[in-house]
């Protein structure tokens, strides 16, 4: 969640020129065209995971995280946006930066942060110390479902287009990035709840605390009031949701 990707293109001059002759407001996420491209290509990813995944949820457009999103971008500072000023009802969320001084589509930009798969290993994390997998490792964090993004023209800044993206639940939890998702068959964990490989029983609810599950003893949820408010992804999802 500390990183931004930077995009740089060694393109032919005509295809910069194309993209300039494509009008900005193309490429604005009001447009439920864009909107359905944002979705479909991360759960296009999502399916290509590998090894596969037993646990991927597939992701959704949210307003909220888009609007998270465009707060941010209008700002055109060029760097990560705080974590607290990343909420939406019920949840953090974690954020993809990219970078252009060309008109990038959607496509382009989604795919540019799951590049950096070809530095990642599964288990290990990055192949190298210090190389940059967090964009990747974000796009295919098997909890974060709910995805908003925005595009903001910067004329003022060092790269003129800047696209942010924010997930939810945030994804890249400290000492867990080699693991983005369960290794296993395609909807191992959902069975029951499974889209093509994508599982569709996501948790509606966020634990603050990532050792609920140590602390639901018993009748814990029911007698703990201070559990039940930290932990409601513990408490409220007994039916093997995915959290």
């Amino acid at each position: 969640m500390k990183f931004i990707a930077v995009f740089f293109f060694m393109v032919f001059l005509r295809l910069i020129a194309a993209s300039e002759n494509v009008p900005f407001t193309a490429l604005s996420t009001g447009n439920v065209i864009n909107r359905n491209i944002i979705v479909d290509i991360h759960n296009t990813l999502r399916r290509t995971a590998s090894p596969t995944a037993g646990n991927m949820l597939k992701m959704r457009w949210n307003n909220d995280a888009s609007k998270t999103a465009e707060i941010w971008a209008k700002t055109c500072n060029q760097a990560h946006s705080a974590v607290d000023s990343r909420v939406i009802p019920g949840f953090k969320c974690g954020e993809n930066l990219f970078l252009s001084n060309f008109k990038a589509s959607w496509d382009d930009v989604i795919k540019s942060f799951h590049s950096e798969y070809t530095d990642f290993e599964y288990g290990k994390g990055a192949k190298q110390s210090g190389t940059v997998i967090e964009h990747y490792t974000q796009v295919m964090w098997y909890s974060s479902f709910q995805v908003g993004c925005y595009v903001q023209e910067c004329l003022q800044s060092e790269f003129r287009y800047y696209y942010v993206c924010h997930y939810c639940p945030w994804g890249n939890i400290k000492g867990k990035v080699g693991f983005p998702y369960k290794s296993g068959p395609a909807c191992a964990d959902c069975p029951e709840s499974c889209d093509r490989g994508l599982c569709t029983n996501f948790c509606p609810y966020q634990d603050k605390y990532g050792n609920c599950d140590e602390f639901n003893k018993g009748d814990s949820c029911n007698t703990d009031q201070s559990l039940r408010e930290d932990c409601p992804g513990t408490c409220l999802c007994r039916n093997n949701e995915i959290k």
